[in-house]
């Protein structure tokens, strides 16, 4: 049978004048370091007119803004037959962001962009993750067959998150562990392998450190390039999205980027004009 592979390779392939717009950001740092406020920052964006907010902490409690729709995860009791369920808070996120078989999740291609809501934050994803720990634990009788089914729940959201119709953002707790050599490195605070391989699907993974400035004022500095002992990462170096920057937000970020890829576009085509 004969195929014709560039019509195939045409019919799915995409091509980027530039780089897009992040699909999923993660944001990790220490308590207090200013996670929730930089999450919430994306509203500040003119496209992005109603976040869906999940709480699963309790430290959206700062969130004032009538356009973040708050979902006080960490409140929730569902109950079946009137009686509690151990793990309803993470039952209610599977159906929330995964759906049923009668009923699809946000994270549903389509469902989200039919939906009042531009973007999904999961803030912290980690606490959601030790949910998904308690769960798997509980419901597979093989200790080996739980944490891959953590695993495969984790990958699969954090993919997800980032295919969904609108930008998303999760937050996690960082922790340092000391290497035998005696170097310090920071690491995303998830049980299990996901501490080491989170990183790699987030277009942007951003270490947030809460500083005293030369006034004596409170600021939180973003880490977008590390020394190799921290997760962090930035797909937009060329856009100015690296090193260490002071005081900035989630919306401002996407500004410099669609700035960086237009004057990139216009860049090119001046070239292309000097060639014709």
């Amino acid at each position: 049978m004969n195929f014709d592979l560039d019509a195939m390779v045409d019919a799915v392939a995409i091509h980027n004048d530039g780089l897009p717009d992040p699909e999923l950001v993660c944001l990790f740092g220490e308590p207090g370091s200013g996670k929730t406020t930089a999450a919430a920052s994306l509203i500040e964006l003119p496209d992005v007119q109603n976040i869906l907010f999940f709480d699963t902490e309790g430290s959206a409690m700062s969130v004032s803004d009538p356009r973040i729709t708050v979902v006080p995860v960490h409140k929730l009791a569902p109950k079946s037959g009137g009686k509690p369920l151990k793990h309803g808070k993470f039952q209610f996120m599977q159906q929330m962001l995964h759906g049923t078989d009668d009923k699809p999740g946000y994270l549903r291609p389509g469902v989200l962009a039919e939906s009042k809501f531009d973007a999904i934050v999961v803030d912290t994803f980690g606490e959601l993750h030790e949910w998904a720990v308690s769960y798997f634990q509980d419901t597979e009788a093989d200790g080996f067959k739980a944490w891959d089914a953590v695993w495969r729940w984790h990958r699969d959201t954090v993919k997800g998150l980032k295919a969904a119709d609108g930008p998303a953002v999760i937050t996690v707790h960082g922790r340092e562990e000391k290497l035998p050599s005696g170097a310090i490195v920071s690491k995303l605070d998830f049980s299990g392998g996901a501490k080491n391989k989170s990183a790699a699907t987030p277009d942007i993974v951003s270490r947030l450190v809460r500083r005293i400035d030369d006034n004596g004022d409170p600021v939180t500095v973003w880490e977008f390039v590390g020394d190799g002992n921290s997760p962090v990462k930035s797909r937009y170096e060329k856009y100015g999205i690296v090193g260490a920057i002071e005081g900035c937000s989630l919306a401002w970020i996407y500004e410099e980027i669609r700035a960086g890829r237009e004057a990139e576009q216009a860049a090119r085509k001046a070239e292309e004009n000097t060639d014709e």
